[in-house]
């Protein structure tokens, strides 16, 4: 984790955001990728809005920081394609923590994304190419986990096939994608009707 400057020198703070200390993890607080070993899970922790007013999100705390981890349905669900859907057996598990440039609100924000903790060399492959099926893993992961319908779902197949993803890596993608093609069929028949009714007769 990048060191909070306390200092008075411009060299210090590369990015506005350092300016500004914050007790929650943010993208510019990361030095490039992290491993971090998941401490504890609040369910429903207490943030400050800048209207005044209250509200609660999950947060993830970490072994290797202070500062709390804010956690979106995308991570959630990445975090759970890993260690399982048992938010207790996340504990003292690792995962690693990257940046992703994401849209939002007209603005572009280096957004925290959660990647799985891989070997560095598997099978024989040198570490770079070894490196690369993590990421390209890692890529399928969080393209299963943002698909919010099913037809969201099955528009992901040419994205997946683009990785070239092969072997126990495919296998694993393959896996999420089957979990959250059920969770997401469940949750509409939940609603009573399917993903795909438009609500005309």
């Amino acid at each position: 984790m990048r060191k909070e400057p306390n200092s008075n020198r411009l060299a210090d703070y590369p990015h506005v955001d350092l300016l500004y200390p914050s007790k929650y993890l943010k993208g510019e607080d990361l030095d490039g990728e992290e491993v971090v070993t998941i401490a504890a899970i609040e369910p429903r922790h207490e943030l400050a809005r800048t209207d005044n007013s209250k509200e609660h999100k999950p947060v993830v705390l970490f072994r290797e920081t202070q500062k709390a981890f804010v956690m979106n349905k995308t991570n959630a669900r990445l975090i759970a394609s890993v260690h399982g859907n048992e938010l207790s057996g996340w504990v003292g598990k690792q995962i690693v923590l990257t940046t992703a440039k994401v849209s939002a609100f007209g603005k572009v924000h280096n957004a925290i994304r959660v990647k799985p903790v891989r070997a560095v060399q598997r099978g024989g492959k040198s570490g770079s190419a070894s490196r690369d099926e993590a990421e390209a893993e890692a890529a399928g992961l969080t393209i299963v986990a943002e698909a919010q319908t099913v037809a969201d779902l099955d528009a992901t197949k040419p994205r997946l096939e683009a990785l070239g993803l092969t072997g126990a890596a495919r296998a694993r993608v393959r896996a999420a994608l089957d979990k959250r093609r059920a969770e997401l069929e469940g949750a509409a028949a939940a609603d009573g009707k399917p993903q795909w009714d438009s609500g005309e007769a």
